[in-house]
């Protein structure tokens, strides 16, 4: 056994791990999937990192290399702290790979006009949508004026999944393509006001697009995470009429924003809500999924991380406040009611971040803007540490689950923008 230092809980063991084993070390990886010993408040990690193989002749010892990148994640558009650097890619989870700028064909002012994009890799092609111009492009594609797809509607302030073939459903029934599912947002109404709305459409590239089913309620500025394979949660904001509690002082006037919960089973278009008022009714937050595995190596239900947003307090008929909030909300898939966890401060207030779930389960927090209104280019992954007091509880997930900044950052500063993952060929570095 190794040590690793004095703690008093698991999830602190995880921490001190990676502080000790940095990203890029040969024990890196090992912080994340090894049985931690923890005795008398001292923490142990069995050691591990090397293989010996005796013959009759030889004795050879190999180290293991560092892991590689759990995926890369290309990042383009939206609003930044300084001019250049318009697309990027991230190598997700390695300290040892930098990020790289990324040299998209489509002209960089034409990424740079886009400062509320949707987007997502679609049918083996970067889509990013301007859903004030109604143009979504491929960015591999030099010319401005060849856009793959056109809105049905313009919108801003959306959000958009890639849903596999199959899995979109429509009143004409299944699509057998692969699609961009942009939903909500705002649209432009008489007067020159924006209005939340409900409904949804599907990308195809290089083929129409197609009107999808409407949102349970006009919704903007909200957050969606895949769930499984048949179903998405979503949660944001909406405007109610009306008080929300007679016992809450925040919000004693109407109109005011409240937090919702749903499950989108998408698969068969049908919508089910699950919470009546949601992580305080933040905008601009971030939603992702993060693996778990139990004790013994099994794997468990995943939860679904909120993190961040514009918090609103309201006195009277008035906005008293609305300011980026470090609020983290857990919602427990294992759970038939998926009740709600108060989960660990972000180590920053921030809005307008994006979450990505990689295919191994990891969940990243990407970019932001903070309270100072100043956009941020750091990144963080949700580290849930299980040890043998495994239970689903809100004290648990609170105490067994901690933001962790990587050492890698973005090229600059970034909020409310486009990310994706794409294959590795998309890093040139």
């Amino acid at each position: 056994m190794e040590f690793v230092g004095q703690t008093a809980t698991l999830v602190q063991c995880v921490l001190l791990c990676l502080k000790h084993f940095p990203e890029g070390s040969e024990r890196h990886q090992d912080c994340q999937g090894t049985d931690f010993i923890l005795e008398s408040n001292e923490c142990y990690i069995p050691v591990n990192d090397t293989k010996t193989t005796t013959t009759a002749t030889t004795t050879t010892t190999t180290t293991e290399a560092a892991p590689p990148p759990s995926g890369f994640l290309l990042i383009t558009s939206g609003q930044k702290e300084e001019s250049g650097h318009t697309t990027e890619v991230v190598p997700l989870g390695s300290g040892t790979q930098v990020v790289c700028p990324y040299n998209a064909k489509l002209k960089q002012k034409v990424l740079e006009s886009i400062k509320d994009p949707t987007g997502g890799y679609v049918s083996d092609a970067p889509v990013v949508c301007d859903e004030r111009s109604m143009k979504c492009y491929n960015i591999d594609i030099p010319e401005q004026d060849k856009f793959v797809s056109r809105l049905n509607q313009s919108r801003t302030y959306s959000f958009s999944l890639v849903l596999p073939a199959g899995n979109a459903v429509n009143d004409n029934g299944i699509i057998q393509e692969e699609v961009l599912w942009i939903t909500g947002g705002k649209s432009q109404v008489e007067g020159g006001k924006r209005q939340a709305m409900k409904s949804t459409e599907f990308i195809r590239p290089e083929r129409t697009t197609v009107i999808g089913p409407d949102l349970p309620t006009e919704m903007d500025s909200h957050c969606m995470a895949i769930v499984n394979d048949t179903t998405t949660l979503l949660t944001g904001r909406v405007d109610v009429i009306g008080k929300r509690s007679d016992n809450d002082p925040r919000l004693t006037a109407f109109p005011y924003r409240k937090g919702k919960l749903f499950l989108i089973h998408y698969k068969i278009g049908k919508f089910e809500e699950i919470l009546d008022d949601a992580h305080g009714g933040t905008k601009d937050c971030s939603c992702g999924r993060v693996s778990l595995c139990t004790p013994n190596g099994g794997k468990a239900e995943p939860l679904i991380v909120v993190a961040g947003g514009i918090d609103y307090v309201y006195l009277k008929y008035k906005v008293k406040s609305k300011k980026p909030t470090k609020a983290t909300w857990i919602y427990d898939t294992g759970s038939a009611k998926y009740f709600s966890n108060v989960g660990p401060d972000l180590p920053l207030a921030i809005a307008g971040a994006v979450s990505v779930t990689t295919s191994d389960g990891r969940l990243f927090h990407v970019g932001g803007m903070d309270q100072d209104e100043k956009r941020t280019n750091v990144i963080l992954e949700m580290i849930c540490t299980y040890g043998e007091d495994f239970r689903r509880s809100s004290l648990f997930f609170a105490k067994s689950c901690q933001w962790l900044q990587m050492e890698s950052e973005l090229l600059q500063g970034r909020s409310n923008f486009v990310a994706m993952l794409v294959p590795e060929s998309y890093y040139t570095c």
